[in-house]
């Protein structure tokens, strides 16, 4: 009878040497049911690389008990030796665990060594259990509860989540957005998306518009999933992917898609 083993997902923005995307395939594999990573275009500039894993599973004491088990040590292994190979050009991760519609991201940003080290001690140590109360010293670099509520103080010592259910009454719901934006040149910015929770969940973006090249359009579009709709957020992004790619609009600005999207409305 075949074990059930829990998904996970690992997404690399920028690039990891072979030997690296082998050694982290091949640990996750031994417990989770993953497909080899997947990488997209870096847009931050500060970092070489961004690993993303999500763990399909709650963030329980169990994963990290029965599941993960010492594989847990050699995964932070490898992470650290991500960043250590990077060098100054720096390296960054998000751990998220998912559990049905509510998901809990630790993020450790740019950090140096020490710090890194320490974040990512931070996820063996916490555990459902201990979400109200975590003893650990060291403060974790961004603790992220997507669709839900958590506050931590300044050492990291309490943590509050509150129940998404409660907090957004329209939890579960998708929100079709459409908006036909003309831009002060004339061109047309057609934008259709679902949103989520405040946050893009899917984005198609066509119109009468050209960029150069032209290929670049559905890296936007990925780029832009998961981002709140939230003007400065989403200026930050785009203006990145114009620098990120140096591609050329015609008749249309990075501020353009930015309005395009913040103008969609709700389709009933």
């Amino acid at each position: 009878m075949e074990v059930y083993k829990p998904t996970v997902e690992v997404l690399v923005e920028g690039e990891l040497s072979p030997f690296e995307h082998e050694a982290l395939y091949q640990l996750l594999k031994k417990t989770f049911s993953v497909e080899h990573p997947s990488y997209v275009e870096l847009s931050d500039e500060n970092l070489a690389t961004r690993v993303n894993i999500v763990f399909h599973h709650p963030y329980t004491s169990e994963l990290f008990n029965s599941v993960l088990q010492e594989n847990w040590r050699d995964l932070k292994e490898i992470l650290r030796q991500v960043r250590h190979r990077r060098g100054r050009a720096g390296a960054a991760f998000n751990l998220a665990f998912v559990n049905g519609s509510c998901r809990l991201v630790f993020s450790s940003g740019r950090l140096e060594q020490n710090a890194m080290s320490s974040a990512i001690e931070q996820g063996g140590t916490c555990s459902e259990g201990s979400a109200s109360q975590t003893r650990r010293k060291s403060t974790p670099s961004t603790i992220r509860l997507f669709s839900g509520h958590l506050s931590a103080n300044r050492h990291g010592r309490r943590v509050k989540v509150q129940n998404p259910e409660t907090a957004h009454p329209a939890f579960k719901m998708m929100v079709r957005r459409t908006s036909d934006y003309k831009a002060p040149g004339g061109k047309l910015v057609r934008v259709r998306m679902e949103e989520k929770n405040g946050e893009i969940e899917t984005i198609r973006i066509s119109g009468d518009f050209f960029l150069v090249p032209e290929d670049q359009l559905s890296k936007l579009e990925k780029m832009l999933i998961g981002a709140p709709l939230k003007a400065r957020e989403l200026k930050l992004l785009v203006d990145r992917f114009f620098v990120a790619t140096r591609v050329k609009g015609l008749g249309v600005s990075p501020d353009d898609f930015v309005q395009a999207v913040l103008t969609a409305t709700v389709v009933e």
